[in-house]
């Protein structure tokens, strides 16, 4: 009994973390519903290629959206025209930058991390991307009569009743289910995981190359499934640089931190497809 109380513990800890930014990400998607039509979103980044990918990475690095709120834009993106190329890199390159975790970045880890962050942040959406368009060919592209009728119709006057009911009754519909599932999950994960212990394990491994590459990878392998927002990984960070003497695993928290979690990655294979899906976590663990 005493398990189960934990593990719902740790799923409602996970919910009050996640539902800022997942409001967040539903708002913005039906802010972008009425302000930018559907033949906008399909002209700028419908079309499978470098160029689309790159307007998705350049569009999304600023927006303060974590791997949670870039979940309902994507999915209103998709909804709209956009390419799985783009999808990705927009998925890929947005949740680990942000305004408020770009000046987080400089005033607590300085200049040098933070212009690495942002290298790898276009880079790494570009090359998932890219790889998307390659290996994962769009072949169904065709408008979404279903966002013509939940967000597109002109009868509703009222852009703020548009706006409310496609962010926060069309799209819920649509991503529930994996969403659900992928919190769950991760509720799972932060049950038997927490950041104590990826501590404890790091601190103990020598400070050699193997031992550097050894810590990058535990760092990584606890950041992909678990929720860490790109403005909370910063001081994470910190601790794992200074105390532990890592910054090379800083970077690796930086990165496949807000870049991806289950819930993500359970919602992306519904948005995109199993190809797509795993190219994006392959990207963000390579990079």
């Amino acid at each position: 009994m005493n398990i189960l109380i934990q593990f719902s513990h740790s799923i409602v800890i996970l919910l009050v973390e996640m539902a800022p930014y997942l409001l967040l990400g539903f708002g913005f998607a039906g802010i972008l519903s009425v302000l930018v039509s559907q033949e906008k979103i399909e002209s700028q980044i419908g079309k499978q290629g470098f160029l689309s990918n790159i307007k998705a990475v350049l569009y999304g690095i600023p927006l303060p959206l974590c791997s949670c709120g870039v979940i309902p834009v994507s999915a209103s993106l998709k909804r709209h025209g956009a390419s799985k190329g783009s999808i990705i890199s927009f998925l890929v390159a947005t949740p680990q930058t942000g305004i408020d975790s770009i000046l987080a970045t400089y005033g607590v880890l300085g200049v040098p991390i933070l212009i690495f962050k942002l290298i790898v942040a276009l880079l790494s959406g570009l090359v998932a991307g890219s790889l998307s368009d390659i290996y994962d060919k769009d072949i169904s592209k065709k408008k979404s009569e279903l966002c013509k009728d939940d967000c597109c119709d002109d009868e509703e006057k009222n852009i703020f009743i548009k706006g409310f009911n496609y962010g926060f009754k069309t799209l819920p519909k649509d991503i529930a289910e994996p969403l659900i599932v992928g919190i769950v999950l991760s509720g799972v994960i932060a049950f038997l995981a927490n950041f104590e212990s990826v501590q404890s394990a790091i601190s103990v491994i020598p400070n050699n190359f193997g031992g550097t590459i050894i810590k990058i990878l535990i760092a990584m392998s606890f950041s992909i499934p678990m929720y860490i927002c790109a403005t909370a990984s910063v001081p994470l960070a910190y601790v794992i640089a200074t105390s532990l003497g890592s910054p090379g695993a800083a970077v690796a928290l930086l990165i496949a931190g807000p870049a991806t979690n289950i819930s993500t990655i359970t919602t992306t294979f519904k948005l995109v497809g199993r190809k797509s899906t795993l190219i994006y976590i392959g990207t963000v663990t390579a990079f």
